[in-house]
C-alpha cells in the first residue's frame, strides 16, 4: 500500500446514497454485503463490489429508530459458505444466499430468549427485562462455529447466548443468563482449549462450542454500554474495555485441577474503548481512548502515547500499518510505532458522522456511515516502498 496519498490519491470506484444504519459491508469476491434502513423495512443489500449497483435486495418488515442512536440495523453481517447471516436491530436473524440473496430461514431471537423490545428502560437506560438496550437495539455479528451460528441474545434463565444450525436455523442450544451488551461474540482457544468469548453488559464470560454452558466469568458490571470486543492476547489473557471513563483491564484466565479461574492483572484508564475494537500487535495495544488515538504497553497498561483526535471512529490493521475511519469521515494512516504517533497520511472518504466499521479487500477499500458508502481503489506502493514495509 503507498503511504503518501497526496502524490497517489485513492480512486474512488462508487460513491453514493445508502440507506441508515450502522452496519458495515462484509465482502466476498465481487460482492459486498451490508445491512440498512429502507422506509418500514430492514434491508439486507448486496452490492457490487467495484460499481456499487445492486446485485439483490432483501427486506423484513422492522424499523428501529430512537433519538440517541438513530435509525436502522447495527450488525455487520457475516458470510460463511455461499450464505449470509445477518442480524437486525430487533433480532431477526437471517440466513440467505450469497448469489440470489433468497431467503433460506429466518429466526427472531428475541421472541426465542423470551424478551421484548418494547419493554420499559430504567433509570440508566437499560431494558428492566435484561434485554439489549432499548436506545441500541441488537448489534452483534453472528459468529459461525463449526456447523452452528452463535448469537448474543441476552435472554436469562440460560438464554444468554445462543446457537441454531447452519442448515435449517433450528435451535442447537443457549446458555449462560447475562443481560447481553453490544458487543460480538469471537472464538479463543485457552489452554488448549476452544471457546466463545462474550463481553455482556455485566461480565465477560467463556462458553463451551459444544453446548453453550459458561465455563467461566469475569465480572465487571457498570451501567454503561460494554461494545468492543476483547482482545485475546498470549499466554492466556483476555482483554476487555468500556468507554466512558472506565479504562481496560487484563485478564488472567488461569486453569487448575480442572477448572478455569480468572485474574485480574491491571487495570488501566489509559485506553478507553468506546465502540473502537482495540489492536495487539508487537506486545502493544493501540486503539481509540475516548476518541483520541493512544498506544499502551500489554505489560502493565502504561501509556506509550496519545496523540490525534480523531473521534470515535473504527480502525483496522494491515501488516505495520494503522487504518483509521475517523468520526468524520476522513481515512488515516498511521504507522504503528509504539513510541509515537507517525501518521503518514489521509484523505476525506465520506462527510459526516461516521461510525460504521470500514472493510479493505485487497486493495478495495468500502467506507459507509448513515448516509453515504463509497468503494475506493488504494494505490499499490512501488517496489522500493514495498520492500521497506
Amino acid at each position: 500500500m503507498a503511504t503518501d496519498w497526496a502524490a497517489q490519491p485513492p480512486e474512488k470506484l462508487w460513491r453514493q446514497p445508502i440507506g441508515p444504519a450502522w452496519s458495515g459491508f462484509a465482502i466476498d469476491g465481487h460482492r459486498a454485503v451490508t445491512q440498512e434502513q429502507r422506509d418500514e423495512n430492514e434491508a439486507v443489500v448486496c452490492y457490487d463490489l467495484q460499481t456499487g449497483s445492486v446485485l439483490w435486495l432483501h427486506t423484513d418488515p422492522a424499523h428501529y429508530r430512537t433519538a440517541i442512536a438513530g435509525e436502522g440495523p447495527r450488525a455487520t453481517p457475516t458470510i460463511h459458505n455461499g450464505m449470509v447471516y445477518t442480524l437486525g436491530a430487533t433480532g431477526t436473524l437471517n440466513c440467505l444466499e450469497l448469489t440470489t440473496g433468497k431467503p433460506v430461514w429466518q429466526r427472531n431471537i428475541a421472541a426465542d430468549a423470551g424478551l421484548n423490545l418494547d419493554d420499559p428502560v430504567d433509570q440508566t437506560g437499560l431494558s428492566a427485562n435484561r434485554n439489549k438496550a432499548k436506545e441500541w437495539g441488537y448489534a452483534s455479528s453472528p459468529l459461525i462455529v463449526d456447523d452452528k451460528v452463535v448469537i448474543n441474545s441476552g435472554g436469562d434463565k440460560g438464554k444468554s447466548l445462543a446457537a441454531y444450525h447452519l442448515a435449517t436455523g433450528e435451535p442447537a442450544w443457549s446458555g449462560g443468563s447475562s443481560r447481553a451488551g453490544y458487543s460480538s461474540a469471537r472464538l479463543a482457544k485457552l489452554h488448549g482449549q476452544q471457546q466463545i468469548l462474550i463481553f455482556n453488559q455485566d461480565a465477560l464470560a467463556a462458553h463451551s462450542p459444544d453446548d453453550g454452558s459458561v465455563i467461566w466469568q469475569f465480572d465487571w458490571n457498570v451501567p454503561f454500554p460494554h461494545v468492543s470486543m476483547p482482545v485475546a492476547l498470549p499466554d492466556n489473557k483476555i482483554l476487555i474495555s468500556l468507554g466512558y471513563g472506565k479504562g481496560s483491564k487484563l485478564v488472567q484466565v488461569g486453569f487448575d485441577n480442572g477448572s478455569f479461574t480468572t485474574e485480574e492483572l491491571w487495570k488501566s484508564n489509559r485506553m478507553k474503548a468506546k465502540f473502537t475494537n482495540l489492536i495487539f500487535h508487537n506486545d502493544h495495544i493501540f486503539g481509540l481512548d475516548d476518541g483520541i488515538f493512544a498506544c499502551i504497553d500489554a505489560v502493565r497498561g502504561r501509556r506509550k502515547w496519545k496523540d490525534g483526535r480523531y473521534g470515535h471512529g473504527q480502525i483496522l490493521l494491515r501488516g505495520n500499518h494503522i487504518l483509521v475511519m475517523a468520526e468524520n469521515g476522513k481515512v488515516i494512516l498511521l504507522e504503528a510505532d509504539p513510541e509515537k504517533q507517525i501518521e503518514l497520511t489521509r484523505f476525506a472518504a465520506l462527510d459526516g458522522k461516521t461510525w460504521n466499521p470500514p472493510a479493505l479487500a485487497g486493495e478495495y477499500l468500502l467506507v459507509r456511515n448513515h448516509r453515504e458508502a463509497a468503494c475506493y481503489k488504494l494505490p499499490l506502493a512501488k517496489p522500493a516502498e514495498a520492500a521497506a514495509q
